[in-house]
């Protein structure tokens, strides 16, 4: 099945900055590329954008720091603010099961009522540099935020990004090909490290205030924790997922063993 934008009709422009961000988007979409604007000074850093733009005659402008401000809303541009199309968002759908488990490489994230942008992108830089192929999102959303996409420092454009628009219903899913679905907890007596993580697993980690939903945790497999002083009561939600994957790919990849949960 063929994937589906979350939201039909044209793409608007979307203002990236950020110098990785920019260069990511640069190297993995650059048909997508509309305006860029940057300092003098990165010239010579991204003179390979400015003679791609000039050969495809998309224009780019020279500005000083306070335009570079205006454009991009924002005070941490890192000098350069291109205008692109958005990074397409696919919705939730069939596709995303239709694989037996064991054909799905590494495990997933699945972020359910993680609404701060620099959250998210932390989550995403994460999962690009742990190699994670797939981060699901929901509540839906349309396009990466500007924000979101600056803090990812160009993994966005590694990661597949998909909206989900009924975390219950997906979780379902996952459990029908066989998938096991982990729910990410500050309380329960099963630790991160008697895990033993399979290909195909998907961690399902809760918004920064709530948590995860009641309904979406209690269809997950499995509840685990990342063991503490119990000093705070639970980590940043980028921090976490960086633990968590940290482990799985330690295991999946470097040959960790564990004595694991079964799975139901």
């Amino acid at each position: 099945m063929s994937a589906k934008k979350a939201k039909s009709g044209p793409l608007k422009e979307q203002r990236v900055y950020g110098r990785h961000a920019c260069f990511a988007l640069w190297q993995a979409r650059p048909r997508d590329i509309r305006k860029v604007y940057l300092l003098e000074s990165l010239r010579a850093e991204f003179g390979g954008l400015l003679k791609f733009c000039a050969q495809s005659r998309i224009g780019y402008r020279f500005v000083v720091e306070e335009e570079l401000e205006k454009i991009s809303g924002a005070a941490h541009h890192e000098g350069i603010v291109v205008a692109a199309l958005p990074k397409a968002i696919t919705s939730f759908s069939p596709r995303h099961t239709s694989s037996p488990a064991s054909h799905v490489k590494g495990v997933s994230l699945f972020l359910v009522g993680v609404e701060n942008p620099h959250n998210v992108g932390a989550v995403i830089r994460t999962a690009a540099h742990f190699g994670v192929p797939t981060i699901y999102l929901s509540p839906p959303i349309a396009t990466l935020s500007s924000a979101s996409l600056r803090v990812a420092e160009g993994g966005a454009e590694r990661v597949e990004i998909v909206s989900v628009a009924n975390p219950c219903a997906a979780i379902t899913a996952f459990k029908k090909a066989r998938r096991r679905v982990f729910a990410t907890l500050p309380k329960t007596p099963s630790s991160l490290y008697t895990v033993q993580f399979r290909d195909g697993d998907v961690i399902v980690l809760g918004g920064e205030s709530d948590g995860i939903p009641e309904d979406a945790c209690e269809l997950c497999d499995f509840g685990i924790t990342i063991p503490g002083t119990g000093s705070v009561e639970s980590l940043n939600i980028a921090t976490a997922a960086g633990i968590i994957t940290a482990e799985a790919v330690r295991q999946l990849s470097y040959g960790g063993k564990k004595a694991g949960l079964s799975a139901k």
